[in-house]
């Protein structure tokens, strides 16, 4: 499956970094990756979650926001980073993001195969379907859980909040 090279690459990223050896993206995963989506990465050390990082849409070509995505999430201030002995017990949960389309009814979003983000004012947040899933949420309930990551009030998307929605591929 060509969704795992993105895990192994990821994989390999980070066992670089830590071993400080230079790593080259292969030019045949250059090609096939060549777009700019959006990732978000959950990393694991044996198959406990440890870490998550996101690369908005659009910034980095998709191997690239892996690249930056794993080191981020290997490196994160908020827990303790990846060590070498860690190394052979880490994972990763790769999501490839498509490009956002705005929402102009909430009923259109489909919660078995779309994100919902929400943005208002100097706020933002994204839901996976994966999350929306594993809560048993409706289409309302996974908007409020956006703006209460967002920092904002559940029913803040009433009003002045732009509501998007993205489809979702995952690697594990």
């Amino acid at each position: 499956m060509a969704e795992k090279r993105l895990v192994n690459f990821a994989k390999k990223t980070v066992t670089n970094v830590i071993s400080g050896e230079d790593f080259e993206i292969p030019n045949n995963l250059k090609k096939k990756y060549s777009q700019k989506d959006g990732v978000f990465i959950k990393m694991y050390v044996s198959g406990e979650l440890r870490s998550t990082s996101q690369v908005p849409m659009g910034i980095y070509q998709t191997l690239e926001a892996v690249k930056e995505a794993a080191i981020a999430a290997a490196f994160d201030p908020n827990s303790a980073p990846v060590s070498a002995d860690e190394l052979v017990d880490l994972d990763f949960q790769i999501s490839i993001l498509s490009k956002l389309s705005p929402v102009k009814n909430i009923e259109k979003i489909n919660l078995k195969t779309n994100g919902i983000m929400i943005k208002k004012q100097n706020f933002n947040a994204m839901v996976l379907p994966e999350e929306i899933k594993d809560e048993n949420l409706d289409v309302k309930e996974a908007i409020e859980m956006c703006c209460i990551k967002a920092g904002l009030n559940p029913d803040s998307w009433k009003k002045d909040a732009q509501i998007y929605k993205f489809n979702v591929k995952t690697a594990n």
